[in-house]
């Protein structure tokens, strides 16, 4: 799945639920920054792709497992 694939899987939910994501594996995260609103970016260096998509508790959760090649 591609990062366009994902961003129109979510135009399909409520636009203003929060997005949760859940990682299935370890991974090695190499950097992580937040904002003053509490936002969060994370740089990762593994290829990953979704095992779940949905709503729970009326949140976007998306679970990311390490891509198999």
């Amino acid at each position: 799945m591609t990062v366009k694939d994902l961003i129109d899987e979510l135009g399909y939910y409520d636009e203003d639920a929060e997005v949760e994501f859940e990682f299935d594996d370890d991974v090695d995260v190499e950097s992580w920054t937040e904002n003053k609103y509490g936002g969060k970016e994370v740089e990762i260096c593994t290829m990953l792709e979704p095992s779940f998509i949905g709503t729970i508790r009326g949140n976007f959760r998306i679970s990311l497992e390490v891509k198999k090649e």
